[in-house]
């Protein structure tokens, strides 16, 4: 499983590399590629972690990746919501 690093830049306004995430993803089904999908949640799930909001999540995430900008403003608010939910469960564990 892919793992982004986070808390390190907690606070700071400080952005991951998207080309990192992006370089890290697995292949996406067809084999034709990294999974851009997972690469876009794993980039939303390090920026809310190191302090960003979730609205400035996504309009990042449309700058940064050619696949949330092809899909809208929907998906990028979508991506950055089920990151946000992922990361408040991560944190509720012990």
């Amino acid at each position: 499983m892919f793992h982004a690093p986070e808390g390190h830049f907690r606070g700071s306004k400080a952005w991951p590399d998207y080309q990192r995430c992006l370089a890290g993803a697995p292949p996406n089904q067809n084999k034709t590629g990294p999974d851009r999908s997972l690469a876009d949640f794993t980039w939303c799930l390090t920026a809310l972690s190191w302090g960003h909001g979730a609205g400035e999540v996504a309009a990042r995430l449309r700058q940064v990746s050619g696949k949330a900008a092809a899909q809208g403003e929907r998906y990028a608010v979508t991506t950055a919501r089920q990151a946000a939910r992922a990361l408040a469960a991560r944190q509720k564990r012990p």
